[in-house]
């Protein structure tokens, strides 16, 4: 049922795809609002209702998970019950933003349509980039890979702080005016510790580091703690660390659990239906569109539109800010986050190769 669920949402972001298709210039509504666009890779507006055909707001793999609304399954009754407590809270956090991954169609991808511009920029002959796109002569690609940003390790942090006041502060009966976690109980005993877990992986880990310090309290102690010892000290948590790479039962990190992922053929089948099929059919107008402001002798290619769109999420998710957004329809920023679905569906899950693209 789920497998026939993607090739129907393939099916229609494709027939999207081929609507705009043709279109001059001129008519191009181009996506600008960056609150919007955003939606398409992590971030959602709730106030800005998204454009998609599906039922659900898009979701990207940039930022962490996002929760529902509280009755979204139609649940009339939310909250706790007169006369209940809170026993039990578990909660499972992805890594907050995030710079660009390892794999050919990611990080690699942008850093040689990086060095493609920058070849050509001082290198080529002639006027450089034009109109939108003049800021390509100047540009310098600035995106390590894999590690968690600042931005996303505030994230990760303001995420231990909600997590504390919607479920700890019932969960540890918290008192009127208690500012954060406290380990000992009101008769002076200590409670049992929580248990965080985590894989070795740099930006899993330190997104674990950033939420303990929301979820303790550590950096707003009534009186200040310039060393956070208390978070570092094993006395307010147990911090498990799983091992990536080794042979090891790893829940946390799929890859390590099934390594069918790394077999040629099974693995890829995500990345080549993405690269090789589907990005073709939503990015080839907007790769002719832009060819009007490169100079003589460069070539925009699907693969280069695609390294655009995707320099814009990480430098947004990075520094906050970047000039790539601004250059796509919002059907193409859709594709975009259906392009991702397609990749991560056959890295993380079960896939049935999906080339329904005429």
């Amino acid at each position: 049922m789920f497998n026939l669920g993607m090739c129907a949402l393939a099916a229609i972001s494709i027939a999207q795809a081929q609507e705009i298709h043709g279109g001059s210039h001129a008519d191009v509504d181009l996506l600008k609002d960056i609150s919007t666009i955003s939606r398409y890779w992590g971030a959602f507006n709730q106030d800005k209702p998204p454009k998609t055909p599906l039922t659900h707001p898009p979701e990207g793999q940039i930022s962490p998970y996002r929760d529902n609304e509280a009755n979204i399954f139609g649940v009339q009754d939310v909250g706790l019950p007169d006369g209940c407590q809170v026993e039990q809270a578990h909660t499972l956090q992805r890594h907050a933003d995030r710079l660009p991954g390892d794999w050919s169609d990611d990080g690699p991808n942008s850093e040689r349509f990086a060095e493609k511009v920058a070849n050509h920029t001082k290198h080529g002959a002639g006027e450089g980039f034009t109109g939108p796109l003049a800021f390509l002569n100047s540009y310098m690609y600035q995106l390590g890979n894999d590690y968690l940003t600042g931005i996303g390790a505030t994230t990760e942090f303001a995420s231990g702080v909600s997590f504390w006041n919607q479920y700890g502060r019932i969960l540890y009966n918290a008192t009127l005016g208690q500012l954060q976690y406290n380990a000992t109980h009101a008769n002076g005993t200590r409670r049992a510790r929580p248990v965080l877990r985590t894989t070795s992986q740099s930006r899993m880990y330190n997104s674990q580091i950033s939420w303990a310090l929301g979820f303790f309290g550590n950096s707003y102690y009534e009186d200040p703690d310039p060393m956070l010892g208390y978070c570092t000290d094993g006395s307010l948590f147990e911090a498990i660390v799983i091992p990536e790479g080794e042979m090891a039962n790893n829940t946390l990190a799929s890859y390590d659990s099934c390594f069918a992922d790394q077999v040629y053929g099974i693995g890829d089948i995500g990345d080549n239906d993405r690269i090789a099929h589907y990005v073709p059919v939503y990015l080839a107008d907007a790769a002719e569109r832009l060819q009007q402001y490169a100079p003589e002798g460069f070539v925009f290619t699907v693969n280069d539109t695609y390294a655009m769109q995707s320099t814009c999420a990480y430098e947004i998710a990075y520094i906050a800010q970047s000039e790539f957004c601004s250059h796509f329809t919002e059907d193409e920023w859709a594709g975009f986050e259906h392009a991702q679905g397609i990749g991560y569906y056959c890295k993380s899950y079960p896939c049935v190769k999906h080339r329904n693209t005429n």
